[in-house]
């Protein structure tokens, strides 16, 4: 063997005499992050000045963020996302983008030859990617953005939600059963709602908070039998048409909201941190209980 190749083959595999081109450098991402190159949820956490916050303190610079998807919450009565960012490891530091607006850039629906289209669905954003832009605040021990300022500035592989055809569920006089409902909420993710509002027929099976004159909202629990079981739906803060205020409709609440009373509910179905329950954010109300009605409109 030529002796000059032999002294050069441990300088080759130390890497030390390079051979072609050079590797091109990793790219190194802006202080802030970017709209190309946002920051992961660690490399925002990492920052000193996001580390130095005091409680309910909020950043001077602005950040774009992005990561794991672990929950997301559209809310169409307030047209706002609520996202759970983490960085794919369990047990991994979370960061939440709290009640953010769109930003006006974004499309998030269209026409196609299926039709009308949206992103606007908690089902339509299941898996997918978002960046935020915004300021890092620190509300108790929760790093997230907040408010009206902060803005989801990307959204990648969500799935175009087209409207359904089937009413069953969606109008009162074909209402789901609870087990149906059950089957639905069931299977949302944590912190998510559903897209659709439902009418739900079943039984109170334990009550928990009464109507007073102070506020005008109730809740209990449901169920098929109207027996307390451990499959039971929470009906949170449903309203009934303003009429709390009154003696008089305290009067028929009692008499008519009891364990194992037939009602009919009309709301948004929510996984609140693993309490399956109506989404009081929206059109949530007790319609009728043991078919007797107060005050209700059906066309609300």
């Amino acid at each position: 063997m030529n002796k000059k190749l032999f002294t050069l083959l441990p300088l080759l595999a130390l890497g030390l005499v390079a051979c072609g081109e050079k590797p091109a450098p990793t790219p190194t991402k802006p202080e802030h992050g970017s709209l190309e190159q946002p920051l992961t949820v660690a490399e925002i956490l990492a920052k000193e000045e996001v580390q130095e916050l005091e409680s309910n303190g909020e950043t001077e610079e602005e950040y774009f963020v992005t990561g794991v998807t672990l929950a997301v919450d559209y809310n169409s009565s307030y047209d706002n996302y609520t996202i759970t960012l983490g960085t794919g490891e369990e047990d991994g530091p979370e960061f939440k983008l709290y009640r953010l607006k769109a930003d006006s850039s974004l499309v998030l629906e269209g026409d196609d030859e299926q039709g009308h289209w949206t992103y606007k669905a908690n089902s339509a954003l299941k898996g997918a990617t978002f960046v935020a832009r915004g300021k890092v605040t620190l509300y108790g021990t929760t790093y997230e953005m907040t408010g009206n300022d902060p803005k989801i500035v990307k959204v990648e592989n969500a799935t175009k939600v087209y409207p359904s055809t089937d009413t069953h569920g969606k109008v009162e006089t074909d209402p789901l059963t609870f087990t149906e409902a059950w089957t639905i909420v069931s299977a949302l993710s944590t912190g998510a709602s559903t897209d659709d509002t439902y009418f739900i027929r079943a039984k109170i099976a334990k009550l928990k908070t009464a109507p007073s004159k102070s506020y005008d909202n109730c809740e209990f629990y449901i169920n098929a039998s109207g027996v307390e079981d451990e499959n039971m739906l929470l009906i949170y803060r449903v309203y009934m048409s303003g009429h709390a205020k009154t003696d008089e409709f305290i009067a028929w609440y009692g008499e008519n909201v009891v364990v194992g009373a037939d009602v009919l509910i009309k709301a948004k179905l929510k996984n609140y941190s693993g309490t399956l329950e109506t989404d009081a954010s929206g059109d949530a109300w007790l319609l009728d209980a043991q078919g007797n009605k107060y005050g209700y409109v059906a066309a609300k």
